[in-house]
């Protein structure tokens, strides 16, 4: 160690020039990195997690999706009302009405077809008539509560939540269709007298804007860590060189 510190001491331009060099040769290959920011990311390249979530995919042909979450305001009325079953009807055409909904569509409780019941042949769905009068109201929710899959998946036991599944294509451009909903999503439930609020979740859109937000912190965050050091070695070496040596490493890194 001491002969290298003597070295770089006798020879400092010839050290430097050496670690600009080899410095130049691995900064060569930060063109090669690529920044992922999805879920199979977190996990070591071929890890069996990410093969096998992959093919099951393939093979159950599960369809990406993101799912918007309607929730009543605290005080107000419930979804499971006549008024907030034609809300729902409402935000469904909405969403349907998107040139990014065109290829897979979109799927709520207003679009799912109702279970025939008897020997009836009438296929329709379950908000295609929504009735006013109580009682028949009533027999609505009824035939609601009887299928699990509307009552769990599209509709929440309480009646105060209700999913709305937009599906997406296998190649489709997650960030850009979810910066589309959510431009229309703030046009439809941002405003102050909307009686019920609306909201983008689900795995998709949590990687997506992960990701956005991940890059949007390092844009913001990595310049002014490299501001602090500089700054800090400027102060403690007081040299050009000591400033810029380093901070090459730190670029580097």
């Amino acid at each position: 160690m001491l002969t290298l510190v003597h070295t770089a001491l006798r020879r400092p331009w010839l050290v430097l020039f050496l670690i600009g060099l080899g410095s130049a040769f691995f900064l060569a290959g930060l063109f090669r990195l690529e920044v992922r920011t999805d879920g199979a990311s977190l996990y070591p390249q071929g890890d069996a997690t990410v093969d096998r979530t992959l093919a099951d995919r393939e093979r159950f042909a599960e369809p990406q999706q993101v799912i918007l979450l309607a929730t009543s305001r605290p005080g107000g009325p419930p979804l499971a009302t006549p008024a907030g079953f034609r809300w729902i009807s409402q935000v469904h055409a909405g969403l349907q009405a998107l040139p990014v909904a065109q290829t897979f569509g979109v799927r709520s409780l207003a679009n799912l077809v109702e279970r025939p019941e008897g020997r009836t042949l009438t296929v329709h769905s379950y908000l295609d008539e929504i009735p006013d009068d109580p009682a028949a109201f009533g027999a609505l929710m009824e035939r609601i509560d009887r299928f699990p899959v509307a009552r769990g998946l599209f509709l929440s036991p309480d009646g105060r939540t209700a999913a709305f599944y937009f599906l997406l294509p296998p190649d489709a451009d997650r960030g850009r269709v979810i910066q589309e909903l959510e431009t229309w999503r703030a046009r439809q439930g941002d405003a102050p007298d909307a009686p019920f609020d609306l909201r983008i979740t689900g795995p998709v859109a949590a990687e997506a804007v992960l990701g956005e937000v991940v890059l949007r912190d390092l844009a913001r965050l990595v310049p002014l860590m490299v501001a602090a050091i500089a700054l800090l070695l400027l102060f403690t070496l007081r040299t050009p060189s000591g400033v810029l040596v380093p901070l090459a490493q730190v670029l580097a890194t």
